[in-house]
């Protein structure tokens, strides 16, 4: 196995199996640890593990404008964002001015902001019980 990832608290692992390595764009496993944890499939192509790794670690930062919210019931992000195409598992991104949003199994949303404004813009736009708002 060759990882590429690990969680902050080593409780999660991503990576491609040393057989797969000869591929262009191989698959990639992941393994939460715990009693019995084994690979499971994750992403069909490391590409696409690779941005949306990425995305999703400058949407956690904590410097700078970002915040946390669970989605109340039929909120629709397509409606004030631009929907970018889909990049992660279950994960859904959506772009506004100044702003990048992950929206997780249309559960939660992280935002990442360029600026305070653009980051009320968003909470003024989404509703629900801000984390950080």
């Amino acid at each position: 196995m060759l990882v590429y990832q690990v969680e902050n608290q080593g409780c999660a692992y991503w990576g491609v199996l040393l057989k797969d390595l000869e591929q262009d764009d191989p698959p990639t496993v992941t393994r939460l640890d715990g009693l019995g944890a084994r690979w499971e499939p994750w992403e069909a192509r490391l590409s696409v593990a690779c941005i949306a790794m990425v995305m999703s670690e400058f949407v956690l930062l904590d410097e700078g404008p970002t915040d946390y919210v669970e989605l109340e019931e039929g909120t629709d992000l397509g409606r004030a964002f631009r929907r970018l195409p889909d990049v992660g598992r279950e994960t859904r991104w959506f772009t506004g001015p100044d702003v990048l949003m992950r929206e997780i199994a249309g559960e939660f949303v992280n935002v990442r902001a360029r600026t305070g404004a653009a980051l009320d813009t968003v909470r003024e736009a989404v509703p629900g019980d801000w984390l950080e708002g």
